[in-house]
Protein backbone atom coordinates (compact mmCIF):
# COMPACT_ATOMS: atom_id res chain seq x y z
CA UNK A 1 0.00 0.00 0.00
CA UNK A 2 1.42 3.89 -1.13
CA UNK A 3 1.77 6.44 0.62
CA UNK A 4 -0.26 9.72 -0.76
CA UNK A 5 1.71 12.55 -0.96
CA UNK A 6 0.38 16.22 -1.62
CA UNK A 7 2.89 17.26 -3.79
CA UNK A 8 1.71 15.72 -7.11
CA UNK A 9 -0.70 17.78 -9.39
CA UNK A 10 -4.22 17.74 -8.26
CA UNK A 11 -5.66 15.80 -10.83
CA UNK A 12 -2.68 13.31 -9.82
CA UNK A 13 -3.73 13.66 -5.91
CA UNK A 14 -6.98 12.91 -6.22
CA UNK A 15 -6.97 9.97 -8.48
CA UNK A 16 -4.18 8.64 -6.18
CA UNK A 17 -6.33 9.86 -2.79
CA UNK A 18 -9.57 7.91 -4.34
CA UNK A 19 -7.41 4.99 -5.23
CA UNK A 20 -5.45 4.96 -1.86
CA UNK A 21 -8.22 5.35 0.07
CA UNK A 22 -10.15 2.36 -1.89
CA UNK A 23 -7.29 0.39 -0.89
CA UNK A 24 -7.06 1.44 2.60
CA UNK A 25 -10.47 0.52 3.24
CA UNK A 26 -9.85 -2.63 1.90
CA UNK A 27 -6.71 -3.53 3.72
CA UNK A 28 -8.21 -2.87 6.97
CA UNK A 29 -11.46 -4.83 6.12
CA UNK A 30 -8.98 -7.56 5.12
CA UNK A 31 -6.70 -7.52 8.16
CA UNK A 32 -10.07 -7.25 10.37
CA UNK A 33 -10.99 -10.31 9.48
CA UNK A 34 -7.67 -11.96 9.75
CA UNK A 35 -7.37 -10.78 13.02
CA UNK A 36 -9.58 -13.56 14.10
CA UNK A 37 -7.62 -16.21 12.73
CA UNK A 38 -4.12 -15.00 13.55
CA UNK A 39 -4.49 -13.73 16.47
CA UNK A 40 -7.73 -14.53 18.63
CA UNK A 41 -5.93 -14.42 22.08
CA UNK A 42 -6.75 -10.70 21.30
CA UNK A 43 -10.05 -10.76 19.58
CA UNK A 44 -11.02 -12.87 22.87
CA UNK A 45 -9.91 -9.62 25.03
CA UNK A 46 -13.10 -7.93 23.91
CA UNK A 47 -15.79 -11.01 22.96
CA UNK A 48 -15.39 -12.96 26.58
CA UNK A 49 -16.29 -9.47 28.50
CA UNK A 50 -19.00 -8.82 26.49
CA UNK A 51 -20.92 -12.00 26.88
CA UNK A 52 -20.26 -11.99 30.19
CA UNK A 53 -22.17 -9.00 30.36
CA UNK A 54 -25.01 -10.63 28.19
CA UNK A 55 -25.11 -13.36 30.13
CA UNK A 56 -25.98 -11.34 33.00
CA UNK A 57 -28.65 -9.08 31.58
CA UNK A 58 -30.42 -12.28 30.24
CA UNK A 59 -30.26 -14.01 33.61
CA UNK A 60 -31.35 -10.45 34.92
CA UNK A 61 -34.63 -10.66 31.99
CA UNK A 62 -33.23 -7.31 30.61
CA UNK A 63 -34.32 -7.90 27.05
CA UNK A 64 -38.09 -8.74 27.81
CA UNK A 65 -38.23 -5.62 26.70
CA UNK A 66 -36.93 -1.69 26.61
CA UNK A 67 -38.35 -0.44 30.13
CA UNK A 68 -36.89 -3.77 31.44
CA UNK A 69 -33.45 -2.90 30.71
CA UNK A 70 -33.85 0.77 30.89
CA UNK A 71 -35.15 0.38 34.82
CA UNK A 72 -31.52 -2.35 35.06
CA UNK A 73 -29.20 -0.64 32.74
CA UNK A 74 -27.67 1.19 36.14
CA UNK A 75 -27.25 -1.64 37.91
CA UNK A 76 -24.15 -1.70 40.32
CA UNK A 77 -23.76 -5.19 38.90
CA UNK A 78 -24.10 -4.57 35.55
CA UNK A 79 -21.70 -1.66 35.57
CA UNK A 80 -19.16 -4.12 36.85
CA UNK A 81 -19.40 -6.08 33.86
CA UNK A 82 -19.86 -3.11 31.69
CA UNK A 83 -16.33 -1.38 33.04
CA UNK A 84 -14.68 -4.78 32.27
CA UNK A 85 -15.95 -5.16 29.02
CA UNK A 86 -15.05 -1.31 27.87
CA UNK A 87 -11.39 -2.12 29.39
CA UNK A 88 -11.32 -5.28 27.12
CA UNK A 89 -12.36 -3.69 24.15
CA UNK A 90 -9.98 -0.76 24.09
CA UNK A 91 -7.08 -3.18 25.06
CA UNK A 92 -8.10 -5.10 22.19
CA UNK A 93 -8.21 -2.54 19.84
CA UNK A 94 -4.78 -1.21 20.90
CA UNK A 95 -3.42 -4.48 20.83
CA UNK A 96 -4.48 -5.46 17.68
CA UNK A 97 -3.39 -2.36 16.05
CA UNK A 98 0.44 -3.38 17.82
CA UNK A 99 -0.26 -6.83 16.24
CA UNK A 100 -0.46 -5.86 12.81
CA UNK A 101 2.96 -3.59 13.77
CA UNK A 102 5.01 -5.79 15.27
CA UNK A 103 3.86 -9.20 13.57
CA UNK A 104 3.32 -11.47 16.41
CA UNK A 105 1.08 -11.68 19.42
CA UNK A 106 3.58 -11.88 21.74
CA UNK A 107 5.61 -9.01 20.04
CA UNK A 108 2.22 -7.20 20.89
CA UNK A 109 1.79 -8.29 24.33
CA UNK A 110 5.83 -7.14 25.45
CA UNK A 111 5.91 -3.18 24.89
CA UNK A 112 9.22 -2.24 25.27
CA UNK A 113 9.65 -0.25 28.51
CA UNK A 114 11.29 2.95 25.96
CA UNK A 115 7.98 2.65 23.85
CA UNK A 116 5.87 2.06 27.37
CA UNK A 117 7.38 5.72 28.76
CA UNK A 118 6.57 7.26 25.48
CA UNK A 119 3.03 6.07 26.06
CA UNK A 120 2.55 7.51 29.83
CA UNK A 121 4.48 10.98 28.77
CA UNK A 122 2.66 11.35 25.79
CA UNK A 123 -0.91 10.54 27.41
CA UNK A 124 -0.25 12.95 30.59
CA UNK A 125 0.97 15.90 27.68
CA UNK A 126 -2.45 15.25 26.26
CA UNK A 127 -4.47 16.09 29.04
CA UNK A 128 -2.18 18.74 30.46
CA UNK A 129 -2.28 20.04 27.11
CA UNK A 130 -6.23 19.79 27.26
CA UNK A 131 -6.28 21.25 30.81
CA UNK A 132 -4.20 24.34 29.64
CA UNK A 133 -6.42 25.82 26.72
CA UNK A 134 -9.62 24.85 28.48
CA UNK A 135 -8.53 27.33 31.34
CA UNK A 136 -7.34 29.77 28.80
CA UNK A 137 -10.43 29.78 26.99
CA UNK A 138 -12.36 29.73 30.33
CA UNK A 139 -10.19 32.94 31.55
CA UNK A 140 -10.18 34.69 28.23
CA UNK A 141 -13.28 34.05 26.75
CA UNK A 142 -12.75 36.65 24.14
CA UNK A 143 -9.92 34.16 23.22
CA UNK A 144 -11.66 31.47 23.79
CA UNK A 145 -12.10 30.15 20.15
CA UNK A 146 -8.30 30.35 19.98
CA UNK A 147 -7.79 28.19 22.59
CA UNK A 148 -10.15 25.51 21.18
CA UNK A 149 -8.27 25.81 18.20
CA UNK A 150 -4.65 25.34 19.75
CA UNK A 151 -5.94 22.51 22.02
CA UNK A 152 -7.48 21.03 18.26
CA UNK A 153 -4.23 21.10 16.82
CA UNK A 154 -2.29 20.34 19.97
CA UNK A 155 -4.88 17.28 20.26
CA UNK A 156 -4.30 15.90 16.70
CA UNK A 157 -0.49 16.09 16.99
CA UNK A 158 -0.18 14.66 20.54
CA UNK A 159 -2.72 11.69 19.27
CA UNK A 160 -0.22 10.46 16.06
CA UNK A 161 2.88 10.61 18.57
CA UNK A 162 0.30 8.56 20.96
CA UNK A 163 0.06 6.11 18.03
CA UNK A 164 3.50 5.92 16.51
CA UNK A 165 4.74 4.81 20.02
CA UNK A 166 2.01 2.10 20.14
CA UNK A 167 2.88 1.00 16.85
CA UNK A 168 6.45 1.32 17.91
CA UNK A 169 8.11 3.78 15.37
CA UNK A 170 10.54 5.72 16.96
CA UNK A 171 11.12 7.72 13.76
CA UNK A 172 8.15 10.28 13.73
CA UNK A 173 9.41 13.51 15.34
CA UNK A 174 7.70 16.01 17.52
CA UNK A 175 7.96 18.47 14.00
CA UNK A 176 6.76 15.96 11.66
CA UNK A 177 3.87 14.87 13.17
CA UNK A 178 2.43 19.06 13.65
CA UNK A 179 3.53 19.81 10.10
CA UNK A 180 4.43 17.36 7.68
CA UNK A 181 2.10 14.33 8.95
CA UNK A 182 -0.91 16.39 9.78
CA UNK A 183 -3.34 15.15 7.33
CA UNK A 184 -2.81 11.59 8.69
CA UNK A 185 -5.37 12.14 11.55
CA UNK A 186 -7.55 13.05 8.85
CA UNK A 187 -7.11 10.19 7.21
CA UNK A 188 -7.04 7.88 10.39
CA UNK A 189 -10.35 9.74 11.05
CA UNK A 190 -12.23 8.20 8.28
CA UNK A 191 -10.72 4.66 8.14
CA UNK A 192 -11.53 4.20 12.03
CA UNK A 193 -15.44 5.74 11.32
CA UNK A 194 -15.43 3.25 8.32
CA UNK A 195 -14.18 0.85 10.55
CA UNK A 196 -16.12 1.74 13.20
CA UNK A 197 -19.52 2.64 11.93
CA UNK A 198 -20.61 -0.69 9.82
CA UNK A 199 -20.04 -2.86 13.18
CA UNK A 200 -21.56 0.04 15.75
CA UNK A 201 -24.78 -0.25 13.41
CA UNK A 202 -25.16 -3.81 13.81
CA UNK A 203 -24.42 -4.18 17.42
CA UNK A 204 -27.33 -1.65 17.66
CA UNK A 205 -29.77 -3.51 15.62
CA UNK A 206 -28.73 -7.01 17.32
CA UNK A 207 -29.65 -5.23 20.34
CA UNK A 208 -33.40 -4.00 19.08
CA UNK A 209 -34.24 -7.66 17.70
CA UNK A 210 -33.30 -9.34 21.57
CA UNK A 211 -36.30 -7.08 23.09
CA UNK A 212 -38.87 -9.39 23.55
CA UNK A 213 -37.65 -12.24 21.68
CA UNK A 214 -37.79 -15.81 22.74
CA UNK A 215 -34.95 -16.86 25.38
CA UNK A 216 -33.08 -19.06 23.55
CA UNK A 217 -33.01 -16.53 20.66
CA UNK A 218 -31.54 -14.41 22.99
CA UNK A 219 -28.96 -16.10 24.27
CA UNK A 220 -27.94 -16.84 20.41
CA UNK A 221 -28.25 -12.91 19.46
CA UNK A 222 -25.95 -12.01 22.71
CA UNK A 223 -23.44 -14.56 21.58
CA UNK A 224 -23.73 -13.50 18.03
CA UNK A 225 -23.44 -10.01 19.60
CA UNK A 226 -20.26 -10.53 20.88
CA UNK A 227 -18.72 -11.74 17.76
CA UNK A 228 -19.65 -8.83 16.63
CA UNK A 229 -17.84 -6.77 19.17
CA UNK A 230 -14.91 -8.94 18.64
CA UNK A 231 -15.11 -7.71 14.68
CA UNK A 232 -15.40 -4.03 15.91
CA UNK A 233 -12.53 -4.29 17.52
CA UNK A 234 -10.54 -5.87 15.25
CA UNK A 235 -11.50 -3.95 12.48
CA UNK A 236 -10.22 -0.79 14.86
CA UNK A 237 -7.45 -2.06 15.64
CA UNK A 238 -6.32 -2.70 12.01
CA UNK A 239 -7.87 0.47 11.12
CA UNK A 240 -5.14 2.20 13.35
CA UNK A 241 -2.55 0.39 11.64
CA UNK A 242 -3.06 0.69 8.43
CA UNK A 243 -4.13 4.22 8.24
CA UNK A 244 -1.23 5.22 10.08
CA UNK A 245 1.08 2.80 7.48
CA UNK A 246 -0.58 4.85 4.34
CA UNK A 247 -2.14 8.32 5.53
CA UNK A 248 -1.19 10.67 3.19
CA UNK A 249 1.81 13.78 3.76
CA UNK A 250 2.85 17.08 2.89
CA UNK A 251 5.71 16.22 1.36
CA UNK A 252 8.03 19.44 0.05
Amino acid sequence: MATIAWSQGPGIWLRAAVSGTARALLGTYQRGAQTFRSAPLLVALAVVPQFAQHAFEIQADMFDSKDAFRALQMDPVRWVFGNIKVAGLLSAMLLIARFWACGSVRRALLVPPRDLLRLVLLLGATFAADALFRTLGESLPALSWIATGLNLYAQFGLFLLLVAALLGDRELTLRDAFTRRWTTNLFLTLLLVAAFAPAALLHKANHALAFGATEPSVWGLMAFDSVVIGLLASLVGAAINVGYEVAPSRRP
